[in-house]
């Protein structure tokens, strides 16, 4: 027989998207609090209610902050205390983000089951009908920066299966951390260890982006509840994992209600304002349809273009564009509405052969032969390439940014800024000499 737990990933109870435009909002007649974190756990109790789990996991990071106590508290209680009425245990561990506050709550919500408080490992029975059908073993965070892997210090019985009680059932893991490091301050865990454990599978939280978790003993991360900025990109929710015969199945429900997206938008042959906001409105009727059909549940969907391909329009007028479209929100055609967000990377190129142009002396030409050797990565730009990333290092270094988390800028991220810098000079210089060359021939055509 068929058994079903919902398991969750971050929720970070607490946050709420910043970057929705509040005009949107207005529009739509809602609230930000109808596209936070806790919205999306509403949704993810009322999945579970409906579908009738045995139980629900929760991955750590649960609530966004150690002080988030009062504003976690009355979703994560209310939510419990549905789930509890059902029959549905629920059980979870802490994560860095929230360290302190998730065992507070756990003595303070009857019925909520914490896994592994003080570092220490931990195991739980899911029942259903009163027989057991599954085992979590679980391990919490005991302080915010942890840099041993917590699976060195997993008792012995425990990493080869065998529990005081003798009843052998499906062992899921259940752990916060970072996968595959090999130091850092976050529960740095190494595969080999987690898959020598030969558990029905390992549920990670931790990094906000999905894994795939296929395979005979899925092992990775749940991903973030739901997206609140525009780095979280993609499909987001919970997950269901299905218990048959033994095997561990899990299948992503993307009921976020605020999805973001990064889209290419294809604007070769865009010669006018007009064709580039006709490239800009298919992309959302492209990217309307394929969230339908993915049973994306979202009621708001942002959106960061990606411009990418040929055009004769300056990276100033497309530019320009895309900020006018920023103004406006966008219905899709099951109720969602659309919105472009304030960022815009624009990798589109020149509508020039700069193989030809590179053959000149003067400045466009300059700027062609350095574009021509940054898009090939050209051994004689390593040099520019990396003071630019030196100097782009130091501003994300900067004490301005101290409280965010370290960010190494890459080669690649140098290379692409360059590119950005180089295609929009290079378009302008092009404008001027046109505007120049058309100057020139008015002036001709007077005096002749």
């Amino acid at each position: 027989m068929s058994h079903e737990i919902l398991c969750v990933g971050d929720i970070h109870l607490g946050r709420e998207p910043g970057r929705v435009p509040t005009g949107l909002l207005e529009e739509r007649g809602m609230r930000r609090a109808e596209l936070s974190a806790a919205e999306a756990w509403k949704r993810t109790v009322r999945e579970a209610l409906r579908r009738e789990v045995c139980a629900v996991l929760l991955a750590g990071d649960v609530v966004d902050s150690d002080d988030g106590f009062l504003s976690a508290y009355a979703p994560l209680a209310e939510g419990v205390r549905d789930l509890l009425r059902a029959g549905v245990a629920v059980i979870a561990v802490a994560g860095n983000h929230d360290t302190e506050v998730l065992p507070r709550l756990a003595e303070e919500i009857d019925g909520l089951r914490l896994l592994g408080a003080k570092g220490a490992w931990d195991d739980a029975l899911v029942e259903a009908d009163g027989a057991p059908i599954a085992r979590v073993v679980g391990w919490s965070f005991p302080k915010r920066h942890v840099q041993q892997d917590p699976l060195e210090s997993m008792p012995a019985d425990y990493a080869a299966g065998r529990f005081t009680d003798g009843v052998q059932v499906p062992v899921i893991g259940l752990v916060h951390g970072e996968l595959d490091a090999t130091g850092g301050n976050y529960a740095p865990l190494s595969r080999k260890r987690l898959e020598s454990t030969r558990y029905s599978g390992w549920l990670l939280g931790h990094v906000h982006k999905p894994h795939e978790l296929t395979g005979e003993r899925p092992l990775g991360y749940l991903g973030c509840l739901s997206g609140n900025d525009p780095g979280e990109a993609g499909a987001r929710g919970p997950w269901i994992a299905k218990l048959d015969g033994g095997q561990l199945a899990l299948e992503h429900l993307p009921l976020a209600p605020l999805r973001w997206e990064e889209v290419e938008i294809d604007v070769d042959g865009a010669q006018s304002v007009e064709d580039l906001e006709r490239c800009l409105t298919h992309a959302l009727k492209e990217l309307d349809a394929r969230r339908r059909s993915a049973g994306c549940a979202a009621r708001v969907v942002g959106v960061r273009p990606v411009l990418v391909g040929r055009s004769a329009l300056p990276a100033r007028r497309r530019a320009e564009v895309v900020r006018k479209a920023r103004d406006q929100h966008y219905p899709g055609a099951d109720g969602a509405t659309y919105f472009f967000d304030r960022r815009l990377r624009d990798l589109a190129r020149p509508l020039v052969d700069l193989d030809e142009l590179r053959r000149g002396t003067d400045p466009p030409a300059v700027l062609a032969q350095l574009l021509c050797d940054l898009e090939s990565s050209h051994p004689g730009c390593r040099a520019l390439i990396e003071r630019t990333r030196g100097r782009m290092q130091d501003e994300v270094d900067h004490s301005n940014f101290s409280a965010l988390e370290p960010l190494d800028v890459t080669r690649e991220d140098a290379r692409l800024a360059l590119l950005k810098s180089a295609r929009a000079a290079l378009e302008e210089l092009l404008e001027q000499r046109s505007a120049q060359e058309s100057a020139a021939t008015d002036a001709q055509e007077v005096n002749a």
